[in-house]
């Protein structure tokens, strides 16, 4: 169970952190920079940061065991007036451990977070077609805001 409390202290700690990098940059060299570049090439993106040591995760559990789920990025989206904060999962292989912190991330945490009201508006979309990426970003932030983004 996803508490209210717990998903406001990790969009808390998300917000804090992609204030402090305001700059579009990954300086890490891998599979993810790959998506990193969407991301810079997205004139909508505010800001992002790839969750790298910022320890932001989101309770899950898989066959009654408790874990954490540390997403790949964290992206502040320009949708009207109103900034949009999607997390966003880079997958490759369907994993059963991949679809149960999907599955909590999508109707659990982002709810949660969002009827907290604390932290603006939250999103999740996960990405597994790096040519579809920037419509699913685009439509994960629009849901969230309201609105539809094409």
């Amino acid at each position: 169970i996803v508490q209210a409390d717990e998903a406001a202290r990790a969009a808390q700690k998300a917000v804090v952190m992609m204030l402090r990098f305001t700059a579009k940059a990954v300086p890490s060299v891998s599979f993810l920079n790959r998506w990193a570049q969407t991301l810079e090439d997205m004139p909508d993106v505010v800001a992002y940061v790839k969750n790298q040591g910022l320890d932001f995760a989101m309770p899950y559990s898989i066959n009654g065991v408790e874990k954490r789920y540390y997403p790949d990025f964290i992206v502040r989206m320009r949708v009207e007036a109103e900034p949009v904060n999607v997390v966003l999962e880079v997958s490759g292989q369907q994993l059963k451990e991949k679809a149960a912190k999907v599955t909590t991330a999508q109707p659990l945490w982002v709810p949660a977070v969002n009827n907290h009201e604390a932290f603006g508006r939250w999103a999740f979309a996960e990405i597994t077609d790096p040519w579809n990426a920037e419509s699913a970003i685009r439509a994960a932030a629009g849901a969230a805001a309201g609105v539809g983004l094409s």
